[in-house]
């Protein structure tokens, strides 16, 4: 049993966020245009020319900045959650159907499995999930949006965005870098991703 290549998962995650990016798009759609985000990145647009052209300090853009990014998110709450929703489904739900699969997967010909080769379990595939694809992020950015004024809550959500990138390029580099080609995720949960064309072969 071999696991995945870089690039076969590379690509089987391309696939997967442009299926997921069009998901969100369509459902996107169908929410109701709000004003109040059109307002507010207008504003955004005005005090990063003001800050450009020296008009205003980095202070008083940084605080502006801050207030916009909240009022940003608190405007934005439904399309957060449709986002969650949509990557809890995605990448937790529907690999628990199909066997470890998502549709990037079953493309490429990949799968995720169990190191202990049990049943891939929701709460094996729901542990990636929170490790991998911004769940943390987005659930924490959630949680605070109400709670934290607008300076404690751009720096919380500047803090976990930081965190979040530093585990994908980690994930990235253990994947090129490390003879089982193991990220992050799959040693953390406990998880292979195989390839299933090499199973095959094997059998």
């Amino acid at each position: 049993m071999k696991n995945a290549s870089f690039s076969k998962r590379a690509i089987a995650y391309v696939i997967d966020f442009l299926i997921l990016g069009l998901l969100l798009w369509i459902v996107s759609l169908l929410i109701p245009e709000n004003n109040n985000i059109k307002m507010l990145q207008l504003e955004m647009n005005t005090i990063t020319e003001l800050a450009v052209e020296h008009e205003i300090g980095f202070f008083s853009y940084l605080g502006r900045f801050a207030n916009i990014v909240h009022d940003l998110d608190q405007e934005r709450v439904v399309y957060s959650l449709l986002n969650a929703f949509f990557i809890l489904g995605y990448f937790t739900i529907l690999p628990y159907i199909w066997d470890g699969q998502t549709i990037g997967k079953k493309i490429l010909k990949l799968k995720i499995i169990r190191k202990d080769q049990d049943h891939l379990t929701m709460n094996d595939l729901l542990y990636r999930n929170v490790i991998i694809h911004g769940l943390a992020y987005l659930l924490g950015a959630l949680a605070f949006v109400y709670i934290l004024p607008s300076y404690g809550y751009f720096f919380l959500v500047l803090i976990l965005g930081i965190l979040q990138l530093g585990v994908v390029i980690t994930s990235v580099f253990m994947v090129l870098y490390r003879h089982d080609n193991q990220a992050l995720q799959d040693v953390l949960s406990k998880t292979n991703v195989v390839d299933v064309t090499k199973i095959e072969v094997k059998e």
